[in-house]
């Protein structure tokens, strides 16, 4: 408890005395494995003069006071969502839970979005948006829609998505609209919040892979996958487009008066 203390504390003055060019990021977790260190890695390199803050190591008191000085937030992958966040507690058996994880980042979701900020919304962050703003989500896959191509073991499987023309994923991806992308998710978009329309599909089984708003006026600027461009081998073209794009919004907007 006192080293978790230690770490907080640290964090609190690094938010406090960065520098006014400084560009502070709030990862919802990026360590406790390799998954999840390659967030800091992948970020690191698209912008290695980005500060990083691990906000699975805050408490949930201290969120409030980093997100209202970070200038982008990224909703990392892992675990399942809790069924019960979209109306289906019934299902809660049927999957893998952090309630500490689904506390943390509705919260901080519910700040990002106020102030406006820069969104990356990966995989489990991707199925959290969408639920954040009124969306549902299939509970398991394999079981629910009968589709075996989803998941297949870590870092092993990919499938075709399509991706739709005149949205942000299209340009991203140079015109073209069929990628292959990796893939090891349990959950998956059900139904989209009334906000959002669907950007790419699976091509096989016609599962949503990302999404934008409908009208984006006035609101935080995302980019939301079902895959994870972080990830080894992930290094087509436009998944460093969506980790540059990012980054190239959350610094338009830290220009903002």
């Amino acid at each position: 408890m006192k080293f978790k203390i230690i770490i907080a504390l640290m964090l609190l003055v690094l938010v406090s005395c960065s520098k006014e060019n400084d560009m502070l990021i709030a990862v919802s977790k990026m360590a406790g494995s390799p998954g999840y260190e390659r967030y800091n890695s992948w970020l690191s390199k698209l912008n290695p003069d980005a500060e990083l803050i691990n906000l699975y190591e805050m408490e949930y008191s201290e969120i409030k006071e980093i997100l209202a000085k970070c200038d982008g937030f990224v909703l990392s992958g892992g675990p399942d969502v809790h069924p019960g966040r979209f109306g289906m507690e019934k299902d809660t058996a049927r999957c893998g839970i952090d309630m500490r994880r689904d506390t943390l980042e509705f919260l901080a979701l519910e700040i990002a979005l106020e102030r406006k900020i820069p969104i990356l919304a990966i995989c489990r962050g991707e199925q959290l948006l969408n639920v954040h703003l009124g969306g549902k989500l299939i509970v398991d896959l394999p079981a629910d829609l009968d589709t075996e191509i989803h998941r297949n073991g870590e870092g092993s499987g990919s499938h075709e998505i399509t991706i739709f023309e005149n949205t942000l994923l299209y340009e991203l991806n140079n015109g073209i609209n069929t990628i292959e992308v990796n893939t090891n998710h349990h959950q998956a978009v059900a139904y989209l919040a009334e906000e959002l329309k669907a950007t790419a599909y699976s091509t096989e089984d016609k599962v949503v892979e990302a999404y934008q708003w409908r009208n984006p006026e006035g609101k935080s600027f995302f980019i939301a996958t079902q895959w994870h461009p972080e990830k080894p081998g992930a290094d087509s073209i436009l998944n460093r487009k969506i980790g540059e794009r990012f980054f190239q919004e959350v610094k338009k907007n830290k220009m903002l008066p």
